[in-house]
């Protein structure tokens, strides 16, 4: 294995792959398995954003999560795996399966950890000078940052595998944060906390707002009912935009992944029940937060939907949690010429092919 300091001068092609979670140490092995050389740059270690929410269970088995590969190879290896229908926590997938790969993956491939990648450029052409030119000719350029030493490594291919966590989007509606939200963002919690663990102690007793509808937060509104239900003094106010018939979060038919369902129905039970502590506000967007002037609290004004000039009221609480989801951080390839999805910022030709299939 080559260290980080080597020119990354090869007779095979170079890939460099940017992200070491699933689909980064996925691609890895697969690219090794085609005879590419292959670079894999992670900013902090092996699966660590799947790890900063390991406590949750993963809706689909384990069979699903893993490649056949992948598979193979760590039975070859010694190592005993659970079964394909095993529902394990993300931490014991990234124990169980990914940590393993990428160890085994470390005497073929580079394994970059605590690697940054800065930007990406197509060698030395300017963007706008790649412009009707050949740029595929030319190959990529990376900027890399490691133990605050940068150098630039070049690659014939560069597959963008560092997902979306956790560049959260923002609470505020329309895309863009509400006034307020960027100067209390101490006070708001863009992740996925565990409120089984000690982070529980920061929500008991006192007022939290959450907001968003997926399942993330069905995740976080179950939690903080259980906390509720054993500190009598602790308040849940739930926003979401819109409301299913059976409650916030939308469910499928015959739903094949049973967690799944079984989460949604608790967190809508939860919603609509009158006797339990979540004040469910439905049809309402977060329009103002501003500091409680007696208090270390935050004053959230809702703004309906419905009747967009009429605000919906007020509500003071002391702790946000913001289950927006996430969005990618297209710094990186910003001086490359993508054509990308004005909805979804992902390419367009894999957008469309997306959704073509629903």
């Amino acid at each position: 294995m080559r260290s980080f300091g080597e020119d990354l001068v090869l007779n095979r092609l170079q890939v460099a792959i940017i992200g070491a979670g699933p689909i980064g140490l996925e691609a890895a092995l697969q690219a090794s398995e085609a005879g590419f050389a292959v670079s894999l740059f992670e900013k902090k270690g092996i699966a660590q954003n799947l790890r900063d929410w390991g406590h949750i269970k993963l809706f689909t088995p384990f069979g699903m999560n893993a490649s056949a590969v992948g598979i193979e190879m760590l039975q070859q290896a010694g190592y005993e795996l659970p079964s394909r229908e095993t529902l394990l926590t993300g931490r014991e997938f990234a124990d169980v399966y990914l940590l393993r790969l990428a160890d085994l993956l470390r005497d073929r491939i580079e394994v970059c950890e605590d690697t940054n990648i800065i930007a990406v450029s197509r060698g030395d052409l300017l963007k706008g000078e790649a412009i009707g030119n050949r740029s595929e000719h030319h190959k990529f350029r990376l900027l890399l940052e490691h133990e605050q030493t940068e150098r630039i490594v070049w690659a014939d291919y560069v597959l963008d595998c560092s997902g979306v966590y956790p560049h959260h989007n923002w609470l505020g509606t329309g895309g863009i944060a509400c006034p307020g939200e960027r100067s209390l963002s101490s006070k708001i919690n863009y992740e996925l906390p565990d409120l089984t663990g000690p982070a529980a102690d920061r929500y008991r007793e006192i007022s939290t707002l959450v907001v968003g509808s997926g399942y993330s937060a069905a995740t976080t509104i179950c939690e903080l009912a259980e906390i509720a239900k054993n500190y009598p003094g602790t308040e849940v106010h739930w926003v979401t935009r819109n409301a299913h018939q059976q409650g916030p979060i939308g469910r499928f038919n015959g739903d094949s992944l049973a967690g799944r369902d079984e989460l949604a129905q608790r967190a809508n039970q939860l919603a609509v029940d009158q006797t339990s502590p979540i004040h469910w506000h439905c049809g309402v967007v977060v329009e103002h937060l501003q500091p409680h002037a007696g208090s270390e609290n935050i004053v959230v004004t809702l703004r309906s939907l419905n009747q967009p000039a009429t605000e919906s009221g007020q509500i003071e609480v002391s702790e946000i949690i913001a289950q927006i989801g996430y969005r990618p951080d297209r710094t990186v390839h910003e001086e490359l010429q993508i054509h990308e999805c004005y909805a979804t910022s992902g390419p367009i030709k894999l957008a469309a092919f997306l959704l073509g299939q629903q």
